[in-house]
C-alpha cells in the first residue's frame, strides 16, 4: 500500500505542479506587461502635467472660480 500511495503521490504531484507552474509563468508575464503600461502611461501623464502645469493651474482656477464663494 505504501508503493501505491508514493506512487500516486509522485505522479500526481508532478503533474500538478507542472500545471500550476505553468499558470504561474503566464500570470507573471501578465503582470509584468500590464505593470509595464501602467507604468508608462503614468509616466507619459505626468511628464504632460508637468509641461503644462501653468495652463492647467489657471484652467482648475477658472474652472473652481464659480465655488470660491462656498468655503464648503
Amino acid at each position: 500500500m505504501y508503493f501505491v500511495n508514493f506512487a500516486l503521490d509522485t505522479s500526481l504531484g508532478v503533474v500538478f505542479n507542472w500545471v500550476l507552474l505553468t499558470l504561474l509563468t503566464v500570470w507573471l508575464m501578465q503582470l509584468t506587461s500590464w505593470l509595464a503600461i501602467i507604468l508608462t502611461a503614468k509616466l507619459i501623464i505626468g511628464c504632460g502635467i508637468v509641461y503644462c502645469q501653468a495652463v492647467l493651474v489657471d484652467f482648475a482656477v477658472w474652472v473652481f472660480a464659480p465655488l470660491e464663494t462656498h468655503p464648503r
